[in-house]
């Protein structure tokens, strides 16, 4: 990231934590003032200005003042190197081959599995992840305006007025977590604004769910795997990725990995059932940035006529199939 898009995440970073003196946003006088900075060389950092050298303990005070967790403070001292993310990959690589290999791995796995980019859209997926979560009208994903989001398929399994309750918020936390670390080098974009816009109006809750998360740690999720409750099944998988690096962010390949001879024995049927197909769910690496051009109420309109056909409210999981994180060694 260069020193300028670094300035422009910095002020979004700094615009989204609440300062107890004031009760408001930081200002860039009182963040310099924690940070223990000149409120000159913070601004001109904000501006981008190149000839300011981001020192080591500058940088670890800021991510301590914006109240960032492990997994973003990673992402913003790595977005603060001034490297472009171009750089950082070989001149010879191929991002289109690179995501034909991801949709090859999905036909050759015997699990349900999926592909989402830096901004948690599914990209692809196989024929046994759907049928886990009942998507049947796959057909029509890839040529909507708007892709499905993960924390789509997330909250409209959550039964209306239920988010908060423990069972349901525990569900949640660690995708949110998850989607806050993977989007922050990309929360300057367009695509983000429109994309973050359109979950804080949709879904209820989820506001509160963004702010929260920054009061977590990322380790405290280590050692748990996701139960499914299907037919009357409890299903434990964990959800193993497969990074790959590319020109547009990194695509992840998400695979999940049963751990009980029951898990086991349900993905075997789905698999015999409808096997391992692939199906293409969005179009990569272009994404629909026209539609940001749009106002709030007409995204959401767009967004309800053409997803709401694929994931109805509480169709995808219904409130007996409900999500939910255990740790493996209860």
């Amino acid at each position: 990231m260069n020193r300028k898009n670094f300035g422009r995440l910095l002020k979004k970073l700094r615009y989204e934590v609440i300062d107890l003196q004031t009760g408001k946003p930081f200002s860039q006088e009182r963040l310099s003032e924690v940070v223990g900075i000149a409120e000159g060389t913070y601004q001109k950092i904000e501006q981008g200005i190149s000839t300011v050298v981001l020192k080591p303990e500058m940088l670890v005070g800021l991510a301590d003042a914006l109240k960032l967790t492990t997994g973003e403070r990673r992402e913003f001292l790595a977005a603060a190197h001034g490297v472009e993310s171009e750089s950082l990959v070989s001149g010879k690589h191929d991002p289109i081959h690179t995501f034909d290999h991801c949709k090859k791995i999905l036909s050759q796995l015997q699990a349900p599995a999926f592909v989402h980019d830096t901004y948690f859209d599914i990209l692809a997926a196989n024929r046994a992840v759907l049928e886990l979560y009942g998507l049947h009208d796959y057909r029509e994903w890839k040529n909507r305006e708007i892709p499905i989001n993960i924390l789509d398929v997330i909250f409209r399994s959550i039964p209306e007025g239920k988010l908060s309750m423990k069972t349901y918020g525990k569900f949640i936390e660690k995708p949110v977590m998850l989607f806050r670390i993977q989007t922050l080098p990309y929360r300057t974009t367009k695509y983000f604004d429109c994309l973050i816009t359109r979950l804080r109006t949709t879904y209820e809750g989820f506001w509160e769910e963004w702010q929260s998360a920054r009061l977590l740690e990322d380790d405290q999720f280590l050692g748990y795997t996701l139960g499914f409750n299907r037919q009357g099944e409890w299903l434990q998988f964990i959800g193993s990725t497969i990074p790959f690096l590319t020109t547009y962010g990194t695509i992840k390949v998400i695979t999940y990995t049963p751990v009980n001879m029951v898990t086991q024995q349900v993905f075997a049927d789905i698999l015999n059932k409808v096997g391992n197909q692939v199906v293409e769910t969005a179009t990569w690496p272009n994404k629909p940035n026209k539609l940001c051009n749009r106002s709030v109420p007409e995204v959401r309109r767009t967004y309800k006529q053409q997803c709401c056909r694929v994931i109805p409210w509480e169709k995808c999981v219904a409130p007996e199939r409900l999500l939910n994180y255990e740790n493996i060694s209860d």
